[in-house]
């Protein structure tokens, strides 16, 4: 009964299911005291009065008065009072042991060659050999066939094979010491449900949620132990996996940040907890070939040739010969021989010549040999998109830096590019006149001038060479005409002597405005000759067909971040609204965009915030600089969709692995040729017969929208906008192999590296027995306390209206009111 009327007046259940261990306080212990003393007396005048003054009142009612008055005054001394009950329990907490699988696509491969003794314990556990097995007991040795069956176990087969044994040998007894959680991990994660987990932490637990396998992201599984733990402790975290973290956060940094946190074990804690690493394979490398990756071109102009590179590494195949065959439709188009040396990355060079307009899609394949044991990584594709028509560029540059040097070479040698080149000092030098230099390097007078070239190109120019009128015909020729711009900074003028000039208003940044210069009179930011700047790609940029080098971003993010440092940079405020920032650095005064670009009008430009790409060449090579400057190019450039009274799309990468995203851009108009101005427009995706749609949302400017999709299976994708006056389309290639079949070994350093940077160590799979010892973590005793008012509810304000409603009706029945 006291239980009933505690809830329906509202306190919670943390109370009212221990009643037993409740106890009634006062808030207010010493005016309810004084009050209850007080409201004898109280009563004594209140009834002394009634009588005296209703002498003509029956007794009946009199008394009813009295009564109320009385009764309010008790419930307000009451409530003055402020009483409460109060719980104080004590609960066991035992701290959590997090089991983790790996269970991405790598995971699907052999988890041998295993030999010896640990040959014969894996095939005990995985149920191939019978318990009793012993060779020392003169069993016969293994043959052929069986060793073969126990090899071909993969990687995840042999860890749920352990769990599933372990679930009746260790688990029981781990269960009694600790909060035993089970975890999967891929792209995502999920926690498993256990037998004995209540039904009402259900929401907690997805068993049936499938996940996406073709990225592995561990530093997500640590940090979602962390979350589900809410400060519980947790005594260790037992990963079996192949160390492959290619997705999500980084787990080290994972580690590093929940240093001395007290979720991990407490206020003495070092780490997140001490981490178990189990490799889920041998530590016998497979026998394996693998086509580690393919540099191709983006974009070609028609009859060019591109070098494909094509870089193989191999295992257990030292000294023999493969060969490495570039195929189109099925047809070899050029192939190489490699003699194969163990552990150590090949080179070799492949051929194409553009003969065909438009998407040309070539697979370079690596011939398997029969005791490879992965053939999964043996081919690559690439898309290379070919055009008809030469890009016609004009390109200024202020003196011969060493950036010139080399884009010089690589513009000239370029056959899809016609571009013409002027040097400011080598005109100086000839004797022409500041006034005179745009007249002798015949700049366009006029915006139908520039529109005659499909690109700009501008280096350190002075204002002399680009006087204010021809920046203004530039920029309309870049807003009207679609004109593309590359603008790339420099120390003596580039951008900030054009502060306050037309020019500035078409870059997608804003420099600092008149910045002091040097005693050298070079203006920017220098960096300490100890400790350089360093370029870092952003996500955006990772994807960005400047910077694109593989299918694969976060690859193509790790290359660009770790290119050599430089020492110069143009000093940028910050980006412009609607620009999109491709690359930054820190420096002195903080993080600032480096490379970034936008839509102007009908065109694009993009902004370069150093003149040191060509260090870029260092130790590396002349490709990843020919590379972002032949791709840049050819992204600014403007093409042929791109009328300001005509819609057009565009989607990059042309070509993506399966687990990467593809940015759409779209350019809108509506049937009198105006730029749309609705929040939200509808693009179609066709693949075969299987039809999608995603939304693009509208940019800072006019008619410009943009979005983001990502496919879950290979093949050909068709992007359609149907609202055009004629359907426009653009097509991406998704390629089957992903991320998680490159360099497919296990990885047992990085899980070494992890286990030791947590606190805990690397343990072999027949180690699995010993982990209750080596596992710490007490059973902690947790006081809680909980309390509730029972005075500020519906109840007290019903008895106190009802009292005074009963007083009044009385008094107005009687007619004393």
């Amino acid at each position: 009964m006291l239980e009933f009327f505690l809830k329906i007046i509202g306190v919670g259940e943390s109370i009212t299911s221990k009643l037993e261990h409740a106890e009634l306080h006062w808030s207010r212990y010493q005016l309810l005291i004084i009050g209850l003393i007080l409201l004898a007396p109280a009563a004594w005048f209140i009834t002394t009065r009634h009588k005296k003054n209703l002498p003509h009142i029956t007794s009946g009612p009199r008394r009813a008065l009295s009564v109320c008055r009385v009764a309010v005054l008790m419930l307000l001394v009451i409530v003055l009072g402020g009483p409460y009950v109060s719980v104080d329990e004590k609960l066991e907490q035992r701290s959590v042991v997090a089991f983790v699988v790996d269970e991405s696509a790598s995971m699907h491969l052999p988890a041998g060659p295993f030999k010896g003794e640990r040959l014969e314990w894996v095939g005990k556990r995985t149920g191939v050999l019978p318990e009793s097995y012993r060779r020392e007991k003169g069993d016969p040795p293994l043959s052929p066939s069986t060793r073969e069956r126990i090899n071909k176990f993969t990687r995840l087969n042999l860890i749920d094979k352990l769990i599933e044994v372990e679930q009746k040998r260790m688990l029981p007894n781990l269960g009694d010491r600790f909060d035993v959680r089970f975890y999967r991990v891929a792209a995502d994660v999920r926690r498993l449900k256990a037998d004995d987990e209540d039904e009402k932490d259900e929401s907690s637990v997805e068993n049936e949620v499938k996940i996406n396998d073709q990225s592995t992201s561990l530093g997500a599984a640590l940090d979602r132990i962390v979350e589900d733990a809410a400060g519980q402790p947790i005594a260790g975290i037992v990963l079996l996996s192949d160390g492959r973290s290619n997705a999500g956060p980084n787990p080290m940094e994972i580690v590093r940040r929940h240093q001395g946190s007290r979720i991990a074990r407490g206020p003495d804690a070092k780490s997140i907890a001490p981490i178990f690493a189990i490799p889920a394979g041998s530590e016998i490398a497979a026998l394996d070939i693998e086509l580690i990756d393919v540099l191709a071109p983006n974009q070609l102009a028609k009859n060019d040739t591109a070098t494909i590179v094509a870089t193989v590494g191999s295992r257990g195949f030292n000294d023999q010969t493969v060969k490495i065959t570039l195929v189109k439709k099925g047809e070899s188009i050029d192939e190489q021989t490699v003699k194969l040396a163990d552990g150590q990355r090949q080179q070799v060079q492949l051929r194409f010549k553009a003969e065909s307009i438009g998407a040309q899609m070539l697979n370079v394949h690596v011939q398997p040999l029969d005791e490879e044991q992965i053939h999964d990584n043996n081919d690559d594709t690439v898309v290379i998109n070919v055009d008809s028509d030469k890009q016609k560029v004009l390109y200024l540059e202020g003196n011969p830096r060493w950036d010139f040097r080399f884009l010089d070479h690589a513009l000239r040698r370029d056959s899809g590019l016609e571009t013409t080149i002027v040097m400011e000092s080598q005109l100086i030098a000839d004797g022409t006149t500041t006034e005179q230099l745009p007249i002798v390097a015949k700049l366009p007078v006029d915006s139908e001038g520039w529109a005659e070239y499909k690109l700009v190109i501008l280096g350190d120019i002075s204002m002399d060479m680009l006087p204010w009128k021809y920046q203004e015909q530039l920029i309309k020729a870049i807003d009207e005409n679609g004109v593309g711009l590359v603008v790339q900074a420099g120390p003596s003028h580039m951008p900030h002597v054009f502060a306050n000039r037309p020019l500035i208003d078409a870059l997608p940044v804003k420099p600092r405005r008149n910045t002091k210069p040097n005693e050298d009179n070079l203006s920017g930011l220098f960096a300490p000759a100890f400790k350089p700047f360093n370029m870092r790609i952003t996500a955006t940029g990772s994807i960005h067909s400047a910077f694109s080098l593989y299918q694969n971003a976060q690859k193509n993010r790790g290359v660009w971040s770790r290119m050599p440092g430089f020492y110069w940079c143009a000093d940028i405020t910050e980006l412009k609204p609607g620009a999109t920032m491709l690359a930054d650095v820190e420096t002195t005064l903080g993080k600032i965009p480096l490379i970034a670009e936008h839509h102007y009008g009908k065109g694009r430009v993009l902004f370069i915030g150093t003149d040191s790409t060509y260090r870029w060449r260092r130790n590396i090579g002349s490709h990843f600089f020919y590379r972002f400057w032949g791709q840049a190019v050819r992204h600014v450039a403007r093409g042929k969709q791109r009328g300001g009274d005509e819609s057009w799309i565009e989607v990059h990468p042309k070509n993506v692995a399966l687990d990467e995203p593809v940015i759409v851009k779209l350019y809108a108009v509506d049937a009198d040729k105006k730029a749309l101005t609705v929040p939200q427009v509808n693009v179609r995706i066709t693949h075969g017969e299987d039809v999608e749609e995603i939304q693009l949302a509208k940019t800072d400017q006019d008619g410009q929208y943009r979005g983001q999709w990502q496919s879950e299976i290979p093949g050909q994708f068709t992007f359609i906008y149907d609202a055009a006056k004629e359907p426009i389309k653009a097509d991406v290639q998704v390629m089957g192999t992903s991320r998680e079949l490159r360099r497919p070994i296990v990885d047992r350093d990085a899980l070494g590296t992890l286990a030791d940077a947590s606190g805990g160590e690397l343990i072999e799979i027949e180690q699995l027995d010993e982990l209750p010892q080596r596992l710490k973590g007490e059973t902690a005793t947790i006081e809680r306390h909980h309390e509730a008012t029972i005075w500020d509810n519906w109840l007290t304000m019903l008895l106190l209206v009802g009292f005074y409603c009963t007083d009044v009706g009385i008094r107005r029945l009687m007619g004393l009111l």
